[in-house]
């Protein structure tokens, strides 16, 4: 669904315009090193647990995405709007209108139900991987079920947000200041990965062979380029904003068909209800250049019009995926 990241990654691959590669702060501008570690590790354990004592509420999504050509001319683009709601237990999403044109219920109805299908075999494979991981399932609902979701992993409005799977790295956060972000004071984090686009799982399965030498050096060399800068709310652990920056991929091949200019990702958070932080608005934006000229891609996503259900519950997400 909105794994926009995924749109990116194979128009990297054709390699980017080389830029100055980032350097992480000297030594002396860093400030309390554990300091911001143990915050950095809180704020990844809130965002693998906050969505587990939630209430349940509804939304709206607005997704659009654009192609620009030379001198900006549009070559394609798509508008969407679509509204959450929980059916049978499970978050569904449903269209309301595609490009200005309003989806018939027939049609909203069969997206629906093949949402709803998909969503029950994502549950049975986390089921499965849980099994195989030895991994103890999550807490059974209370006797009125009726009042409880059925989904455990989170739905897909909030794994959105986070396209990017931060991983805690300790020692590569550094302090970059103190700001405001939605009227809540925030710290500002840079962060240097080192394991960013690692495939643990891939890594465990490959083993000690040697063929996968150059995928490595790949992976290497893409987290030495990635920046991200974060916003955290020091006082609940809280990550309020992102913005991720690829600066230099001249290790790639291909540079000669295909330049990239500029890569940029970034996700705030909003608060609908007092005290409670939710997706908010999400953006991608790339421009690469060909021997014809420049192009340039934008996606956009955006959560809007929160509001409660008509049924108080609570609802119990696991942060793992199958």
């Amino acid at each position: 669904m909105i794994a926009p990241v995924l749109l990116l990654m194979p128009l990297l691959a054709a390699g980017p315009a080389p830029s100055p590669r980032p350097v992480p702060p000297a030594a002396p501008a860093q400030a309390a090193a554990t300091d911001l570690d143990a915050l950095m590790a809180r704020a990844l354990e809130h965002r693998a647990t906050a969505w587990k004592t939630m209430e349940q509420y509804i939304l709206d999504e607005r997704e659009q995405f654009e192609l620009r050509g030379p001198l900006g001319v549009p070559l394609f683009g798509e508008r969407r709007l679509y509204t959450w709601f929980v059916r049978d237990g499970y978050f569904v999403r449903s269209p309301i209108e595609f490009n200005g044109v309003k989806i018939g219920d027939d049609e909203r109805r069969k997206y629906e139900d093949r949402w709803l299908t998909n969503e029950r075999e994502r549950e049975k494979k986390l089921a499965e991987k849980r099994a195989k991981d030895g991994d103890a399932a999550p807490a059974e609902a209370p006797a009125d079920v009726d009042a409880f979701l059925k989904q455990t992993s989170e739905p897909r409005f909030i794994s959105a947000a986070y396209f990017l799977d931060f991983k805690f790295e300790p020692g590569n956060y550094y302090f970059a200041g103190r700001e405001t972000f939605g009227g809540r004071p925030a710290v500002k984090v840079e962060y240097f990965p080192r394991k960013l686009f690692n495939d643990d799982e891939a890594d465990r399965e490959r083993g000690a062979r040697d063929d996968d030498d150059e995928d490595e050096r790949i992976q290497a060399a893409m987290n030495k380029v990635a920046r991200i800068t974060l916003w955290v709310d020091e006082e609940r652990a809280m990550i309020l904003r992102y913005v991720f920056e690829n600066v230099d991929f001249d290790f790639l091949p291909g540079r000669w068909l295909v330049r990239v200019d500029n890569v940029r990702a970034e996700m705030s958070m909003a608060e609908p209800f007092p005290g409670i932080w939710l997706p908010g608005d999400m953006r991608m934006d790339f421009a690469m250049t060909l021997a014809n000229g420049s192009y340039g891609f934008r996606y956009g996503l955006s959560f809007q019009d929160y509001r409660m259900g008509d049924v108080t519950s609570r609802i119990r997400f696991d942060r793992r995926q199958p």
